[in-house]
């Protein structure tokens, strides 16, 4: 007896086929939607990245927290902001400092430099006298030099023409 399978052989080629078929269709459509969601969730961080990467020193008070909703994000953002604000109160000092070294130490130590060259200048100071001025004109002159490099590293350089700029108040 010979039962002729063939039918069922062609049956069973076309649901292999269907099978794979279906298989790589499913592959597909789980490695798009993978892709899309991945997107949608790295969105917020993306934009995070986004913001942080275009921050400008010279804006203060700026806050990262409140432009995202999402708990995991927005931690991040707070611990930005945070970063931010030690940033500005940096600054802030910074720039105290270097007002009072412009306005509060330049002028008494120009004093101090005019009366001590006034006094070199003058006759009647013996040895001893001209060797104490001398050395105060020397102290009050590295003194200037300590202010006037501080004062440098205080500005800024100006990346479009890589020269000396100093703040918005004119320093």
């Amino acid at each position: 007896l010979v039962l002729d399978i063939s039918n069922v052989e062609a049956l069973e080629d076309r649901l292999i086929t269907l099978a794979l078929v279906f298989v790589l269709a499913s592959l597909v459509a789980a490695v798009s939607v993978a892709i899309v969601l991945s997107r949608l969730v790295t969105r917020p961080v993306s934009r995070l990245a986004d913001l942080v990467t275009s921050l400008d020193p010279s804006d203060r008070g700026l806050r990262l927290r409140a432009t995202f909703d999402d708990r995991d994000v927005g931690m991040i953002a707070a611990a930005f902001d945070r970063y931010l604000q030690r940033l500005d109160e940096f600054v802030t000092r910074e720039q105290a400092f270097s007002d009072v070294a412009s306005h509060e130490l330049r002028p008494p130590l120009a004093i101090v430099l005019s009366g001590v060259q006034l006094w070199l200048e003058g006759r009647g100071l013996t040895e001893r006298g001209r060797e104490r001025l001398e050395r105060i004109h020397r102290a009050a002159m590295q003194m200037n030099g300590l202010i006037e490099a501080l004062l440098f590293l205080a500005r800024e350089d100006d990346p479009t023409t890589g020269m000396l700029v100093g703040d918005e108040r004119g320093g």
